[in-house]
């Protein structure tokens, strides 16, 4: 069972974005409840696009150095794949994952 991050009432992180692109692919949040979410991952020359359904963890605001780093939303990193995020073919496959993984926290 993973341990998933209970979602805090807190505004003060910083939300991660619905649409975004990142090593050329584009990404587009298709649904979210709580911190589990769905996102559509496409490329131009993709006939298809696949899914991610992602376990969205929240880190705590620092200061590195002279930056300051806010609290914010986490998309998991490529090392946290398949701890905290799957990829999918299908959406129905997606969906059936977010169940998973929804109902695998209510249960703990």
């Amino acid at each position: 069972m993973i341990n998933m991050p209970e979602q805090s009432t807190e505004s003060m992180y910083r939300k991660l974005d619905t649409t975004f692109t990142h090593d050329g692919f584009s990404y587009k949040q298709l649904s979210r409840t709580g911190n589990v979410a769905i996102y559509e991952q496409s490329k131009t020359y993709m006939k298809m696009p696949i899914y991610e359904v992602v376990v969205i963890r929240q880190m705590r605001g620092r200061t590195s150095g002279l930056f300051k780093i806010v609290p914010h939303e986490k998309y998991p990193s490529n090392e946290e794949w398949g701890k905290y995020g799957w990829t999918l073919p299908t959406l129905e496959g997606a969906k059936e994952k977010m169940e998973e993984l929804i109902e695998a926290h209510r249960n703990r």
